[in-house]
């Protein structure tokens, strides 16, 4: 019985050591749109255990365009944009406060994307500036999604991004079909 519990005691000790050098991202939601007290109405604190580094940081979004997602914060040497989510699965959820386990219901069809091939960093906060409301959404850095079964803005699991308003939304489309008609009238 001692030689066992000598055995699980240095099992344990070199789990301590061992393991945070394979430790991979934690995603921290600290926006102030959803409770955080950071500079972006969205920011995220990401960091990359036992000293590695990240070369690309994705969140999930809903709006195409990025000029909406303003102020943003980009480490030197990196580039921002808004692709159309592909590749890998964006989930998105209603919000949901820090610490509480979000349920998957839906997917984002965008995500704001950072990236570079001449900076890793291991720790940088990303974050841009949007007036409105949260939402649980999936990130991806270097290659590592979120666990959907760990607690909102936590570090492992899903964190918050912004939901347009519909009626905004549907306003620019009708006035992106009205302009487009009144192009075709005047080539006429």
């Amino acid at each position: 019985m001692k030689r066992l519990s000598f055995r699980l005691g240095a099992v344990a000790i070199l789990a301590c050591f061992v393991l945070p050098a394979f430790a991979g991202p934690t995603v921290i939601c600290n926006g102030n749109k959803c409770g955080g007290n950071g500079p972006r109405d969205y920011y995220y604190d990401v960091s990359m255990g036992g000293g590695e580094q990240f070369t690309s940081f994705g969140v999930g979004v809903h709006d195409p365009v990025l000029a909406h997602h303003g102020n943003q914060l980009i480490p030197a040497g990196w580039s921002v944009a808004v692709n159309v989510t592909a590749g890998w699965e964006q989930k998105d959820a209603p919000f949901h406060a820090h610490g509480i386990v979000s349920p998957w219901t839906g997917q984002c069809p965008y995500t704001i994307w950072w990236d570079t091939s001449s900076n890793p960093l291991q720790s940088f906060g990303f974050g841009f500036n949007y007036d409105a409301a949260p939402h649980d959404t999936g990130w991806v850095c270097s290659g590592v999604k979120e666990n959907w079964a760990m607690p909102v803005g936590t570090g492992q699991g899903p964190v918050h991004s912004p939901v347009p308003e519909p009626g905004p939304l549907v306003v620019l489309g009708w006035g992106l079909i009205a302009s487009a008609g009144t192009i075709m009238k005047m080539r006429r």
